[in-house]
């Protein structure tokens, strides 16, 4: 007897644990979608909506039309998007960020004349923050004169430095100038081109030839 009650409680113990094991299988999935996708509230008007936004590089943004106070279904709206290399627009209105600029997001009816338009602002959500370290893109390049490199910062965190918010500088503007991250051959010989930011520098040699 006290066999089947400890075998009894030994089944009991093995089926609660598979039940917990399923319940945590199939509970995860759903959390995970809920979480996925942030959505943004647009209002269709007959002369055309709007409303802006911002967004980090990568990042989806899912569309929620309203007319008066109804929500729209997806199939009975098209979307379109102004750039597709900045961000792109699927049929179920799901905004995908490409990279940095700005672009709009036009959203309208299929069946009538209601219509709106979302301006997605793409930035890098570390682009404010402050630069721990920065490099460029090689120790050294040679040029001709009259030749030009196009520069690029790289930065940790991520995006925090580019070629538009560093100070550029060159020991010998003679030989090579910069600006913006652009470097120009003038004059035969070697100069370095500096990159600053937050107190941290990077360095480029530049040899030009004739």
């Amino acid at each position: 007897m006290r066999k089947n009650v400890s075998l009894k409680r030994v089944m009991a113990s093995a089926m609660a644990v598979v039940m917990a094991a399923a319940l945590c299988v199939t509970a995860a999935p759903t959390c995970h979608v809920e979480a996925a996708t942030k959505k943004v509230t647009v209002k269709l008007k007959q002369n055309g909506g709007d409303k802006d936004v911002k967004m980090d590089k990568g990042a989806k943004l899912q569309i929620k039309a309203k007319k008066g106070g109804k929500t729209l279904g997806k199939k009975s709206l098209k979307y379109s998007s102004s750039d597709k290399k900045i961000a792109t627009v699927n049929s179920k209105g799901v905004i995908t960020a490409k990279k940095n600029g700005e672009v709009d997001i036009d959203i309208e009816e299929k069946n009538g004349d209601y219509s709106a338009t979302i301006t997605v602002t793409v930035g890098n959500k570390n682009s404010g923050k402050k630069s721990d370290s920065i490099w460029l893109d090689a120790p050294s390049i040679t040029l001709k004169v009259g030749q030009t490199f196009q520069a690029h910062v790289h930065s940790k965190p991520e995006g925090s430095a580019k070629a538009d918010n560093v100070s550029w500088s060159s020991d010998n503007s003679e030989i090579a100038t910069v600006s913006g991250g652009k470097i120009t051959g003038v004059a035969e010989g070697n100069t370095v081109i500096y990159a600053s930011k937050d107190g941290k520098t990077a360095a480029m040699q530049v040899i030009v030839t004739k």
